[in-house]
């Protein structure tokens, strides 16, 4: 009997190595191992720190197949930085660089965020790649991920969007407009149209072309503006003459006008511990599905809330039978 335990256990002990060598080896095809680094930029001409490129860097022998590029700041925060219509296709050991265009500044939904504090020397920044094979990170989550679940999980998940206007004029050309920027200048250079942002601040207006020749009067008023440009020639760097199509108030802008109509107030998220993520907020959210569940209660449906529970209960219950019985026949011998 001893003798058929030890042979039992060493074969079993060799099977075990095997299938952790196979698996081992097996796991450098199947699963996921990405590198991400990105660049921050803090510009003058837009109030908000924004990604200006995302490297990816695909260190498996597979393709992998990336829906969405988001920065994860804080435990419930995370930045939209790119989604695609169809999947980036990453090969076999494949780098590739994205550039990101600038962003008027960040919205949840109806309000503006403010994010620099959370952006600006912090060390935990993280790119989160939403892949086939869901959430990108050290360990594998099977569903296909996105920052949705974690505000489902726990009810305190944000997903903060980039908002990025241009103009009606010619959106094919045109710069992503500042949240500060006032006036935009519509003008044709050697037979290509361009878009020039123009800045009343004074903080600000050193990013106006320098070209232009603006100073305090003639950026005192609309009217002082418009003279200026209408009554004086200008030209570029390289000697091309500018002509002046057209001046326009950026509240003018429908587009602009409706996006800032939305986006009136503005908010500084702050920063969770550890026990408020991981404790306080799944709690309130067990308690609000618990009120919601006594409100939504009907003496109608409880017998199919009662079938529901026992279908979900069902597969843990027959496991639990099983184990029992095994554990009955092993104490019989």
């Amino acid at each position: 009997m001893d003798e058929e335990l030890i042979r039992w256990g060493i074969t079993t002990l060799i099977a075990i190595l095997g299938a952790s060598v196979a698996f081992y080896a097996l796991s450098k095809k199947l699963f996921i191992k990405i590198r991400a680094s990105f660049r921050l930029v803090n510009s003058a001409m837009y109030d908000d720190i924004y990604i200006s490129s995302v490297l990816l860097i695909n260190e498996k022998d597979r393709t992998e197949a990336i829906y969405g590029i988001y920065l994860k700041c804080d435990r419930y925060i995370y930045i939209q930085l790119k989604e695609f219509e169809s999947p980036l296709l990453l090969g076999p050991y494949e780098t590739v660089n994205l550039d990101l265009e600038p962003v008027s500044w960040y919205g949840l939904s109806d309000t503006k965020v403010n994010l620099n504090s959370f952006l600006s020397d912090n060390p935990d920044l993280r790119i989160i790649l939403s892949t086939r094979r869901g959430k990108h990170k050290t360990k594998k989550v099977k569903n296909y991920w996105n920052p949705i679940y974690e505000q489902l999980k726990s009810g305190q998940a944000a997903t903060v969007h980039k908002v990025q206007l241009r103009s009606t004029i010619d959106s094919t050309n045109s710069p992503i407009i500042s949240n500060n920027a006032d006036y935009l200048i519509h003008c044709q250079i050697a037979g290509q149209r361009f878009l020039f942002q123009i800045f009343n601040s004074q903080i600000k207006r050193i990013n106006n072309p320098k070209f232009f020749n603006l100073n305090s009067s003639s950026l005192e008023s609309e009217s002082t503006l418009i003279n200026h440009l209408t009554n004086n020639e200008f030209e570029d760097h390289l000697g091309n003459i500018i002509d002046i199509l057209s001046i326009k108030r950026l509240d003018d802008d429908q587009e602009v006008e409706i996006y800032r109509n939305i986006y009136q107030n503005s908010i500084e998220l702050p920063s969770w511990g550890v026990f408020d993520y991981y404790i306080i907020a799944p709690l309130s959210m067990w308690i609000h599905d618990i009120y919601l569940s006594k409100k939504n209660f009907r003496p109608d449906n409880f017998s199919s809330f009662l079938e529901r529970v026992f279908m979900s209960a069902l597969p843990y219950i027959l496991i639990a039978i099983l184990i029992f019985i095994v554990i009955l026949s092993n104490l019989r011998n």
